[in-house]
């Protein structure tokens, strides 16, 4: 706990697959890519989930973007701000 991901402003991080982020804080003010897969963020079941993207880009080109895994069945909030 206590762990920040942090991509800034002239940070790009992408991948022709699938791109996995795991951290209970993520802060993009930057680019996050995948071309041909999907984006999943993720953080640990026993804490809230901050996603901060109020200045970056989250792209799946040809699949999803997911926050949390689909079997997460906790009771922490998941945050997340910024985005179009």
């Amino acid at each position: 706990a206590g762990a920040t991901l942090t991509n800034s402003s002239t940070g790009s991080l992408g991948a022709n697959g699938n791109v996995h982020l795991y951290a209970p804080n993520m802060v993009n003010n930057g680019q996050i890519t995948s071309a041909a897969g999907n984006v999943n963020l993720d953080g640990p079941s026993d804490s809230i989930l901050h996603i901060y993207n109020s200045n970056g880009v989250i792209e799946a080109l040809s699949g999803s973007i997911n926050v949390r895994s689909s079997d997460y069945r906790n009771y922490f909030d998941t945050n997340l701000i910024g985005g179009d």
